[in-house]
């Protein structure tokens, strides 16, 4: 997996990502924030581990531009 920054950088680039849950919810923020004003999206699979407020929390960061998978 890229690191966090390398994930921040492809946002900021025009590249969507998808990611696992397991990515700290505070490195998730940052993703979602890389990406705001290029339209590109975060999508953040095995979502059912996350808390309603942490995805709350991820999906403010860049609304509108955020997936929650929570299928298995």
């Amino acid at each position: 997996m890229p690191t966090v920054s390398a994930l921040e950088n492809i946002m900021r680039t025009g590249g969507s990502v998808i990611v696992d849950a397991t990515i700290p919810v505070v490195s998730l923020e940052s993703v979602a924030k890389a990406g705001v004003g290029t339209g590109c999206t975060l999508t953040v699979k095995h979502a059912n581990s996350l808390t309603a407020t942490a995805c709350e929390s991820i999906a403010k960061c860049n609304p509108g531009h955020v997936i929650f998978d929570f299928t298995d």
